[in-house]
């Protein structure tokens, strides 16, 4: 919007042109676009986000960068010179099913990028093997270096699909889990994600509520919500069920991070079974290193003791127990 040109994402056929890349038309006079040329080097792109560059990388302030989400990688752009923009950074991540859509956390201060994959859930992949909807954390303070710093879940198993920032919160639309709200204030003090709470929601597909784990990751439900009306309300859409407009009348707050003894920390650290802590605490060990991983590589004794959503339930018990000794 405030370049004026306009961003054509999910081109078909992919084996034409742009192979399905970014396409640009300038938009100064809306009844006539102009076509302006594109990018096909990383071939489809699903979504994209294209903003003026106002960042910490200094080598890229006022240029006109794209971030794209193109099925398996976070790809960036530098479309300043449309006829002949060039990618700055390609990058994947553990559990790549179908890299979706995403969202920096300021327009004014691009340090960080919240991303969704949309077939993890379903596929059983990744940190998203139980089923409920990961969004991926990134660290974009380098543009040519982009980090994956870590993750949050969703406390219902569904699919996450778009996300919006406004503020220091996320509204994100998790197919039959509906609108999901975050508050992600706390992530440039804590990456990990462990600070992410959620503290609202609206649930436009009941009928799944009593499924373990309170839904099922399936393809029905809510797409996208917008949520930047001065008045508060919040445009809800949905697959089957038209349009909502809602409004947060209440909010849950973030708590801070404690060690409560339950059953999935007692597992971790039993005094009563012989070398177990020292294996959790192995375990953690690898663990924590890259803040995301694989739910089949969680030990059986937690994965049993710490139920449903695994991945989030096994990471604050790993920031609980105490440090192995040298």
């Amino acid at each position: 919007e405030e370049a004026q040109y306009g961003v054509a994402v999910g081109v078909t056929p992919r084996d034409q042109g742009c192979k399905g890349g970014l396409h640009f038309f300038d938009l100064k006079d809306p009844s006539k676009p102009v076509d302006l040329g594109c990018n096909g080097d990383d071939g489809y792109v699903h979504d994209a986000q294209c903003l003026i560059y106002r960042g910490p990388d200094s080598k890229y302030v006022g240029r006109d960068i794209c971030y794209g989400y193109n099925e398996d990688t976070l790809t960036i752009y530098d479309v300043t010179d449309k006829r002949n923009s060039t990618i700055i950074s390609r990058t994947s991540y553990e559990g790549a099913e179908y890299t979706h859509q995403g969202w920096v956390n300021d327009v004014n201060n691009q340090e960080w990028l919240f991303m969704d994959d949309e077939y993890d859930e379903e596929r059983t992949t990744g940190p998203a093997a139980d089923g409920y909807p990961v969004t991926y954390i990134w660290d974009i303070k380098s543009l040519e270096n982009p980090k994956q710093t870590g993750i949050y879940k969703g406390s219902v198993r569904s699919i996450d699909h778009n996300q919006y920032v406004n503020g220091d919160l996320i509204y994100q639309s998790n197919y039959g889990a509906g609108v999901r709200v975050y508050d992600v204030s706390s992530v440039p003090q804590d990456p990990t994600g462990n600070g992410v709470c959620e503290i609202a929601y609206f649930d436009i597909y009941p009928e799944d509520d009593d499924a373990p784990g309170g839904g099922v990751p399936a393809f029905s439900g809510s797409w996208s919500s917008y949520a930047y009306f001065k008045s508060g309300y919040i445009f809800v859409n949905t697959i089957e069920r038209g349009g909502y407009l809602v409004k947060m009348t209440k909010r849950e707050f973030c708590k801070a991070n404690a060690c409560s003894a339950d059953n999935c920390l007692r597992a971790m650290r039993a005094s009563t079974i012989s070398g177990r802590l020292e294996e959790s605490q192995k375990f953690c060990g690898e663990f924590t290193k890259t803040f995301v991983a694989d739910v089949s590589l969680v030990p059986e004794y937690a994965s049993k003791a710490c139920g449903q959503n695994v991945i989030s339930r096994v990471s604050s018990a790993c920031e609980c127990l105490p440090t192995a000794s040298s």
